[in-house]
């Protein structure tokens, strides 16, 4: 019934904690989880700001076609 809040969450301090990889895979895990993921869901939460700049993140949430 989470459907990946909890990942997102340890995505989220991993974020904070500097540790972007991890972040980034975590983020996999949500979404994989069933955690509704794109650009305006991340762009709107400050925690993943840290990520705005990260290359691997940025493909995970560029829209696909």
């Amino acid at each position: 019934y989470l459907r990946g809040g909890h990942t997102y969450n340890r995505a989220s301090v991993a974020a904070a904690l500097g540790h972007h990889d991890v972040s980034v895979h975590l983020l996999q895990q949500a979404h994989e989880q069933g955690m509704y993921l794109d650009i305006w869901a991340t762009h709107l939460d400050p925690d993943m700001r840290l990520l705005r700049e990260f290359g691997p993140f940025m493909s995970f949430i560029e829209p696909r076609g």
